[in-house]
C-alpha cells in the first residue's frame, strides 16, 4: 500500500510531520494492540517518506507514506505584512458577502459559516480589547486641547497591533486569514507558485502508477 499525503495549509515542516507520525503511531498501536515498525524517513524521489510494517493475529500490511509538501509556501504566505494581511483578508471577506458565499455557508453547513466568521471575531475581540486600556490611559494623560478621538485612536491602534503579535500568533490569527487569502487567490487563478506545486505532485503520482504497473505486468 502507498499512501500519499498533501497536507492542509500547515507551516509544519516534513521532519516535524514525521515526528508528529511516529507519536501518533504509537497511540495507534496501544489501542488496536498490534505490532509495528517505523522507518527512518528518506527522500529517494524528492519527497520525504517513510514505512510501516503493521501486523495482527493472522495478516500483516506493509505501508509506504508519502508526503508531498507545500509547507514552504505556507511560511512564505507567513512573512507578509500585518496591514497588507488584514486588507486582503477584508477584501476577502467583503467578497464573500458581497457573492452571498457567504450565507450560503449557512445553509451547506452552520459550523463551517461560524468558523469562517471566527478570524474576524478574534479580529473585533482584539480591537475592543485594544481601545478600553486605551481610553483609559487618555483620561490619565489628557493634553489640553487634543480631541479624544484623535488620542485614543493612536494609543489603540498600537495596542492592537501587540495584541495580534500576542495572543494573535498563539491563536494562530494570522494563519488563518492567510488561509482565507491563499483560497480566494488560488480560486480566481491568481497562485501560479501552487499551480507549478500541484503539477509536479501530479507528475510524482502519475510516475509512481506507472512504476507499479510495470512491475506488476512484468
Amino acid at each position: 500500500r502507498h499512501v500519499f499525503h498533501i497536507a492542509g495549509y500547515d507551516p509544519v515542516q516534513p521532519s516535524d510531520q514525521y515526528r508528529r507520525f511516529a507519536r501518533q503511531l504509537d497511540i495507534f498501536k496501544d489501542t488496536w494492540n498490534v505490532r509495528s515498525t517505523l522507518s527512518a524517513s528518506s527522500q529517494p524521489h524528492g519527497y520525504p517518506r517513510w514505512t510501516i510494517w503493521t501486523s495482527g493475529p493472522d495478516w500483516t500490511v506493509e505501508s509506504t507514506y508519502e508526503l508531498l509538501p507545500w509547507d514552504d509556501l505556507v511560511r512564505k504566505d507567513a512573512q507578509g505584512s500585518e496591514p497588507l494581511r488584514l486588507l486582503r483578508s477584508a477584501q476577502v471577506y467583503l467578497n464573500l458577502f458581497v457573492t452571498g458565499t457567504l450565507f450560503r455557508y449557512t445553509k451547506a453547513n452552520t459550523r463551517y459559516f461560524v468558523f469562517t466568521l471566527f478570524p474576524w471575531l478574534q479580529i473585533a475581540l482584539l480591537a475592543v480589547v485594544a481601545w478600553y486600556p486605551a481610553s483609559i490611559l487618555f483620561s490619565l494623560w489628557n493634553p489640553i486641547g487634543a480631541p479624544n478621538a484623535a488620542m485614543v485612536a493612536p494609543i489603540g491602534l498600537a495596542i492592537f497591533i501587540l495584541l495580534l503579535r500576542w495572543p494573535g500568533r498563539r491563536w494562530r490569527l494570522q494563519q488563518a486569514l492567510d488561509d482565507w487569502i491563499f483560497s480566494f487567490d488560488f480560486i480566481h487563478g491568481r497562485r501560479a507558485d501552487i499551480e507549478a506545486r500541484l503539477n509536479a505532485f501530479a507528475e510524482r503520482l502519475v510516475a509512481c502508477i506507472d512504476r507499479k504497473s510495470t512491475r506488476l505486468n512484468s
